[in-house]
């Protein structure tokens, strides 16, 4: 009697109510995470050209480019996702995301940027130390320390602050060409040389006005000019 009655329970109904529950939020948090990885990759893309909001038109929006690979890898997997759920307009949103965030990752992998760069003179290596200090950071012992380990020939300093610019005067007898612009809004810049620089400036980029975040060093070595530019990325900036 119990078997009889246990036999004719219908089992599959139950079950296929808790998949479709299942497969119903599934689909809710691939829409969601579809919509952050859009606004992510617009807000990213916005930063590399001028924005006509002002919302846009601060560094913090370029921070968002630093993931592109990544919004690239997860728009991949949402897209395997949704096409698994036959999901027409959300699959057309995640394909148009991979290829969105597919043309900023790939051509970094063609053959073409992988070709090794030539130097035009190998008479004298140069060795390069540049390091992003972060303005609040008081280990001025350890990039000391780590300075007299590496034998840097020239020295690139981001977030340089003004209780950074006294500590790295102990820099001054080992690396007489230098030029050190302290600020307290963490885009403080500095470049210290045991070689002889012909001139330091401070460089404008065409209509961003950076020109507190930019250096333009000249030297000559082996009888060759080499210029070489020092930058500390601000983003767009707000309109005042």
């Amino acid at each position: 009697m119990i078997w009889t009655i246990f036999m004719s329970f219908d089992f599959s109904t139950p079950m296929k109510q808790a998949a479709g529950k299942l497969e119903a939020v599934i689909l809710r948090w691939l829409k969601l995470l579809l919509v952050l990885l859009w606004l992510a990759s617009l807000i990213s893309y916005s930063a590399r050209f001028p924005a006509s909001e002002p919302l846009l038109q601060h560094y913090r929006a370029e921070l968002f480019t630093h993931f592109t690979g990544v919004y690239f890898a997860l728009g991949m997997m949402l897209l395997a996702g949704l096409l698994a759920l036959r999901q027409g307009f959300w699959v057309i949103a995640a394909f148009a995301l991979v290829l969105l965030n597919a043309l900023a990752v790939l051509p970094w992998y063609s053959p073409m940027s992988n070709q090794p760069t030539t130097i035009a003179s190998q008479q004298q290596n140069i060795r390069l130390l540049q390091a992003n200090l972060l303005s609040q950071n008081t280990a001025h012992d350890k990039l000391l320390n780590l300075i007299t380990e590496k034998q840097p020939d020239i020295i690139v300093l981001q977030e340089v602050s003004n209780h950074w610019q006294q500590a790295l005067a102990a820099l001054h007898p080992v690396y007489p060409w230098f030029k050190v612009i302290a600020r307290e809004d963490n885009f403080g810049i500095a470049v210290f040389s045991k070689l002889p620089l012909e001139s330091v400036t401070e460089v404008q980029l065409g209509a961003l006005q950076q020109q507190d975040y930019a250096l333009r060093s000249e030297d000559k070595i082996n009888t060759e000019t080499g210029r070489r530019i020092f930058i500390h990325f601000q983003g767009v900036k707000t309109g005042a």
